[in-house]
């Protein structure tokens, strides 16, 4: 089991920044330095990837030492315990939700025995991540979120609860 707590608190702290919605409802974060060509695909299909509108994936792209992508999942974004939004609100109430975290630090990242993940940010802000598919085209388990790290590695979380390392494509 990879111990996501001990790669993650080097972000702890770290505000997020050029949040935004990616594609349907998925939800993208940059945290740290700028890094240019920073962000290749991760050793998974490429088409279960989500990029964002916004961004080619190739050459001269702008990210963070860190990349979050929350995607193919249910997510609701919290204020203390009162829902301000979900991956169900319209595009204008995600872009609002992605506003209001530019410029929060992340400050944990927690997982229970649910399958759930719960991002906390400054200001009592969560993202709790919920598994919405377990079987994915002939029972492949569905990723939820990436976390991109330094090291041009991808913290993978899966429906299933898996948490894995991959290596970026070269």
């Amino acid at each position: 089991m990879v111990n996501y707590d001990l790669i993650l608190r080097r972000v702890y702290g770290k505000a997020a920044w050029d949040v935004r919605k990616a594609a349907g409802s998925s939800l993208a974060f940059e945290f740290g330095g700028h890094r240019q060509n920073a962000v290749k695909d991760p050793v998974v299909p490429e088409r279960r990837l989500i990029k964002s509108g916004r961004r080619s994936g190739g050459s001269g792209e702008i990210r963070g030492e860190w990349h979050l992508c929350i995607c193919c999942c249910d997510w609701k974004y919290l204020d203390d315990d009162e829902e301000l939004g979900n991956n169900g609100s319209d595009e204008k109430k995600i872009v609002e939700i992605a506003k209001d975290l530019e410029g929060k630090g992340l400050s944990a990242v927690r997982t229970d025995e649910n399958g759930h993940t719960h991002f906390h940010f400054e200001e009592n802000r969560k993202i709790t991540v919920i598994p919405n598919v377990k079987d994915y085209e002939g029972g492949d388990s569905v990723e939820q979120w990436f976390f991109y790290t330094p090291e041009d590695k991808a913290l993978v979380f899966f429906a299933d609860g898996n948490l894995v390392m991959m290596k970026h494509k070269k």
